[in-house]
């Protein structure tokens, strides 16, 4: 693919491009032709992602750099083209904020890539390799009674929750269900990090393969017993790049899977907002334009309110959902957000984009900036993905980010953090198990 192109021939390509994308962003600041603006955003942002991919992923292969474009696409990127394919409201406003943030990302990215000058290579990891990293039966241990804690969390949260879960409107039921329940549901996602744990374990083949079947379906019951359906495709992230690790996916089974998955999430969608709540006019069709176009409507009703209606809130947003883990009536920072912007519909809350959230703590120069930061963090992720042996926590790390181009960085922050505690704490008892043994045989001599 891009790379049988040379080095001469990629760099002279990338200049054209640029010089191209330069010109689009012009066309879209002065032409008056709606036309002229779908086209000109298209074309610059395909001519983009092309310079990026020629520098960074010749070969088009399965890495965290090529998985954060294509979330940032079907959560943003696509949005104003589908809006505009299907004649709805579409804006010209957004053309550029949203192109200029993906520049951004990239940009962000590339320049950290070129600040760490020593290259680092994607590789298979070898089976020699493997057998060295292998974690102990303690590790094991610990991710299986982690997961027996999100049962159980889950059994309770369903049993205090029925009437609500099952009380035939799911789609305001799982909502009026979060009330005073943040740490619980914190509990149930962590069921995401053990099973890529156990995951990882059956890589290494410590673990067989009816075992890591019953431990994914456990994983995915958990989670979609709480009527959401996002624990589920970060699950599906997770041993995606734990198996990618190994095994790279070529393009045509990314382009599959891909599919699979977003045809599993707009189906959820119809099976909580319609056939649960009797609402037969919904569908699968219906329920993936509603995701393909949300996060441009979503943006459109945040630059309307701040800051004309509301001041930039400058970080505040960030703790929303820490506030929300108290016991209480506390709302989520999507459903905050959905009472500051005037919004009434069934369900939850408003997912911003990640975008959206930089915009409504910090305006348009903040977002751009914070573009910027997060294209460098990627790269530290991508780095770390290839280059160290905690697999696991950084491929559950990029399922979260993942989910924060859709929901914004605060809807991921507690289960990060949550999942980042539990990881370090199980992998030191892992390595230190036997010495704090020995040292509680003696303290009882």
């Amino acid at each position: 693919m891009l790379e049988n192109i040379n080095k001469k021939t990629k760099n002279i390509l990338s200049i054209v491009l640029l010089i191209l994308t330069i010109v689009t962003i012009y066309l879209n600041i002065v032409s008056h032709n709606e036309t002229l603006h779908l086209i000109s955003y298209s074309c610059g942002y395909l001519m983009i992602t092309i310079i990026f991919l020629m520098k960074s992923n010749p070969k088009i292969e399965l890495d965290i750099s090529l998985l954060m474009i294509i979330f940032y696409t079907a959560t943003i990127g696509i949005c104003p083209i589908i809006l505009a394919i299907n004649k709805s409201l579409y804006y010209k406003e957004q053309y550029l904020f949203i192109l200029i943030s993906y520049i951004c990302f990239i940009i962000g990215y590339s320049l950290m890539e070129r600040i760490n000058r020593k290259k680092f290579e994607t590789r298979k990891t070898q089976d020699s390799e493997l057998k060295k990293q292998k974690s102990s039966n303690v590790m094991k241990i610990f991710s299986i009674a982690i997961l027996a804690c999100s049962v159980l969390a889950c059994a309770y949260y369903v049993v205090i929750n029925k009437a609500y879960i099952f009380g035939g409107d799911l789609e305001n039921g799982r909502i009026t269900s979060m009330s005073g329940n943040g740490l619980l549901l914190v509990v149930i996602k962590l069921s995401i990090l053990s099973g890529g744990i156990l995951f990882e374990q059956y890589m290494q083949k410590n673990l067989k393969r009816i075992s890591i079947i019953i431990i994914s379906l456990i994983v995915v019951i958990v989670n979609l017993l709480t009527g959401f359906r996002s624990g589920i495709i970060l699950y599906c992230i997770t041993i995606l790049l734990l198996y990618n690790k190994r095994k790279k996916i070529n393009i045509k089974a990314m382009l599959i899977l891909a599919s699979l998955v977003f045809i599993l999430f707009s189906g959820i969608g119809v099976l909580r907002s319609g056939i649960l709540s009797g609402n037969k006019s919904n569908s699968i069709v219906k329920s993936a334009l509603s995701t393909l176009q949300g996060g441009s409507i979503n943006l459109k009703y945040i630059q309307e309110v701040f800051p004309n209606k509301v001041n930039y809130k400058y970080g505040y947003t960030y703790l929303i959902n820490i506030i929300m883990l108290k016991p209480g009536p506390d709302l989520d920072f999507t459903l905050w957000l959905k009472e500051v912007l005037g919004l009434k519909f069934a369900g939850g809350g408003v997912t911003p984009t990640i975008i959206g959230e930089f915009y409504i703590n910090f305006g348009y120069i903040g977002t751009y900036i914070g573009m910027l930061i997060l294209g460098a963090f990627i790269f530290l992720m991508q780095k770390k993905y290839n280059d160290e042996n905690k697999i696991v926590l950084i491929s559950y790390i990029v399922a979260l980010m993942t989910n924060a181009f859709r929901g914004g960085i605060a809807n991921i922050e507690i289960t990060l953090l949550a999942g980042v505690i539990v990881f370090y704490i199980c992998d030191f008892l892992n390595r230190n198990i036997e010495k704090i043994l020995k040292r509680f045989a003696k303290g009882r001599k």
